[in-house]
């Protein structure tokens, strides 16, 4: 498989739709300010309120509202089953990997404990406050936790196991070297971990607690969010302890 295409393909993909999805989320905060006669920053937050406050507010408003409303849930919808069929084939995968016995006709029973686990874990998120824990979820489970594994991952690939032996590697999958082999070399040992760093200490920097609305969060609550940041990063310096006491 041309995986160097394939990777191109989906890179520039993702960041076309970016860039398109940047008009539409302001065009619409756009007309949902002039709507209500305020700035653009008072019309609504990021996350869950822009989801399910302000977009549906913004479709009910314009002409043909049911047809808008009923495509902007199904983009909900797709969005969301497309995220959690990736997220629960990783989790399935790697316990196939690690218990090899789960494989063939055990999967179906996998399956449906994976599945059920996380919807028993969703459950609370449907309850009078589940919004909070929606919100503390949504900004701890991925933003930081990803920036690092990024970091860690492209850190380990350029300078632990050699950008060089990598590219040989894909010579030897497709044939040739990734074109212009210099580019990818230095954006693997340089420029893409400086990218990453620089936004995760940004990031950081800028963090000011967990909100909703004018709710600010305790401090127990903020660190129970960097308890689930944590709760994958971890693993990475324990299972390295480990494979190299071995």
């Amino acid at each position: 498989n041309n995986v160097y295409r394939d990777a191109l393909l989906v890179g520039v993909g993702n960041c076309m739709t970016s860039f398109f999805a940047g008009f539409v989320i302001f065009g619409i905060i756009g007309f949902m300010a002039h709507e209500l006669g305020v700035k653009v920053e008072e019309v609504a937050d990021e996350g869950a309120g822009l989801a399910f406050i302000a977009y549906p507010e913004a479709v009910s408003r314009m002409p043909i509202s049911p047809l808008w409303s009923i495509l902007f849930f199904l983009m909900l919808v797709s969005l969301g089953f497309g995220t959690q069929f990736s997220t629960t084939e990783t989790v399935v995968t790697i316990l196939q990997d690690e218990f090899p016995d789960l494989r063939g006709k055990n999967r179906r029973w996998l399956l449906l404990g994976v599945c059920g686990f996380m919807y028993c874990a969703g459950l609370f998120m449907i309850t009078e406050g589940g919004v909070y824990v929606l919100q503390l979820i949504d900004n701890h489970s991925a933003t930081y936790s990803a920036l690092i594994l990024g970091c860690m991952e492209v850190g380990a690939m350029a300078w632990c196991y050699g950008v060089d032996n990598y590219l040989e590697d894909v010579k030897h999958m497709l044939g040739f070297y990734p074109y212009p082999k210099i580019f990818w070399k230095w954006a693997w040992k340089i420029i893409s971990p400086s990218i990453v760093i620089c936004i995760l200490i940004l990031t950081a920097a800028n963090y000011e607690g967990n909100s909703y609305g004018n709710y600010k969060f305790p401090t127990w609550a903020n660190a129970i969010g960097w308890m689930i940041t944590f709760s994958s990063v971890m693993f990475i310096p324990i299972v390295a302890f480990i494979k190299i006491a071995d």
